[in-house]
């Protein structure tokens, strides 16, 4: 599998994320109401709710990855986990955890609860008696056969997502039940029980999460780690975004000069020249054809993608040009970009430009990304929209971009290398989508 993880296979609708490595299905984010990982009673999400428990213990013995929280009561009230979400459960949110239970009993057994009731919230419980899991969302009933989905001590990863247009419940990411829409309004939070009975279902839980997106919409693999806040690489306060675009006029330092042996692996749509028949996407170099250039060029009507590594000049040489090869592109059509110091991958195909390697002394100043870099001096914009870069030197990776709004709402890229937000040093402001 490639450095994109089968990138290629993603539409581009729908807010996908096109970037390595990042899953923000998987991690906490801005998005996250509560999160309990079961190691211990403390909220990881960026709200720090406050955790009321009684008669629930922390185990590793019989554990989903590292510690889980564990409940043997039955027939009581006084088997819980409660806290008071900052701000209330709507029409659109998703509830997620792992669950094991140890026994169906008792019968109308809840196990997990949001809202003061079943009738205005999310309400689940396992009936015994008639081997059935009983759902109620915003008081709406919906049940299914109990034991084919929900087997005795073993971990089955729960999801209730809320939309628009209607609730799912997905175990192990199959979409189980489907119940109509409902603006819960509900802030109570309680594992074990429910506020308004107190049969309390033996088991554990871990990876105890609450949001206020619909993190699926169609069946899905459940997470095999933990949730943690480097599954995106952005600290509180970024948001994720599926893409930055230029519209001609913005453009990025990236603080990195061309090199040798740089590799740059990058996502990226063009939609078009800026300032010349041939314009940057990413470039740095003293002169229009000078050596120890990088440059990633846009030309023919936007159909055309050219890379170099050094240009005309090259150890003193004035009749030469050392390009990797041009290659077409599909004007607004998504592609995976490689390139290295001999070759061009464009959408999984390569193109070997140089025989040999290519040495030159780089120039030092860096490479802007949107425009070219002519002697320290921007020239040459392109309009483009950027997905993912990420840029490796030596072996090293030096940065590894993600678009993101910073906490002003300012869009931009977020390097997770040296936890540095990059903005717009051009004019007016980068387009943006969110995932």
């Amino acid at each position: 599998m490639s450095v994109f993880r089968s990138l290629l296979a993603l539409s581009a609708e729908g807010g996908q994320n096109y970037y390595p490595d990042y899953e923000p299905l998987y991690g906490i984010d801005n998005h996250t109401l509560l999160m309990l990982h079961g190691d211990d009673y403390v909220d990881a999400s960026q709200f720090e709710l406050p955790i009321d428990q009684s008669n629930t213990s922390i185990v590793t013995e019989g554990a989903r990855f590292n510690s889980a929280f564990l409940s043997t009561g039955q027939q009581t009230k006084n088997n819980y986990i409660h806290t008071t979400l900052a701000e209330p459960l709507r029409t659109t949110y998703t509830v997620d955890f792992w669950f094991k239970p140890t026994s169906y009993s008792p019968t109308y057994g809840c196990f997990f609860s949001v809202g003061t009731q079943y009738t205005n919230g999310i309400y689940l419980q396992l009936i015994d008696s008639y081997d059935i899991i009983d759902i109620y969302i915003g008081g709406q009933q919906v049940t299914a056969p109990l034991r084919a989905n929900v087997p005795l001590n073993e971990w089955k990863h729960w999801a209730v997502v809320g939309t628009p247009t209607e609730t799912k419940i997905y175990i192990d990411g199959v979409c189980t039940l489907t119940a109509n829409a409902h603006d819960l309004n509900q802030q109570e939070v309680y594992i074990y029980k429910t506020v308004q009975y107190g049969r309390s279902v033996p088991g554990y839980f871990e990876e105890i999460r609450i949001s206020d997106i619909a993190r699926w919409t169609e069946d899905f693999t459940p997470p095999d780690k933990p949730y943690s806040e480097s599954s995106t690489g952005l600290p509180y306060g970024y948001t994720a975004l599926e893409y930055i675009a230029s519209t001609g006029t913005q453009y990025i330092d990236t603080g990195i000069p061309p090199a040798v042996d740089l590799i740059v692996d990058m996502v990226a749509s063009f939609q078009g020249n800026q300032d010349s028949s041939w314009d940057c996407m990413l470039h740095a170099g003293n002169g229009d054809m000078s050596s120890g250039t990088y440059g990633m060029r846009l030309f023919e009507n936007n159909t055309q993608l050219q890379v170099c590594y050094s240009m005309y000049g090259l150890n003193g040489s004035t009749n030469s040009s050392y390009y990797n090869p041009t290659v077409t592109i599909v004007p607004n059509q998504i592609h995976t970009i490689r390139t290295t110091n001999q070759t061009l991958t464009l959408d999984g195909v390569t193109t070997v430009g140089n025989p040999n390697p290519i040495n030159f002394t780089p120039v030092t100043q860096s490479m802007y990304l949107f425009a070219g870099r002519n002697s320290g001096t921007m020239w040459r914009r392109v309009r483009a929209t950027l997905y993912s870069l990420r840029l490796t030197v030596g072996g090293v990776m030096v940065r590894d971009f993600i678009p993101a709004l910073n906490p002003e709402g300012v869009p931009g890229l977020y390097d997770r290398v040296s936890k540095t937000f990059f903005t717009n040093i051009g004019s007016g402001t980068f387009s943006y989508k969110e995932l």
